[in-house]
Formats: C-alpha cells, sequence, structure tokens
C-alpha cells in the first residue's frame, strides 16, 4: 500500500490521467509521467 501525501482518490487519477493524453498537448505527457511517479513511485 503506497502512502501519499496528499489523499487523492485512485479514481481522480485515472480521469486526470486520461484528461492529460485526451488534451495531446507538449505538457501532457509531462503530466502523465508525474502523475504516475507520483502514484506508482516504485516505477
Amino acid at each position: 500500500m503506497s502512502k501519499y501525501l496528499l489523499q487523492i482518490p485512485d479514481n481522480l487519477h485515472d480521469k486526470i490521467r486520461h484528461q492529460a493524453i485526451e488534451t495531446k498537448q507538449e505538457y501532457g505527457e509531462i503530466i502523465v509521467e508525474a502523475l504516475d511517479k507520483y502514484f506508482n513511485p516504485a516505477l
């Protein structure tokens, strides 16, 4: 079980991630990568 500094529900993570992918803008990949590292520090 991962511990987060902020309590953010997984479904919110999925929504933000999906939205970031859908934008297909330059910062989209950075956001997705940052979210993945935040929610999956092992990666």
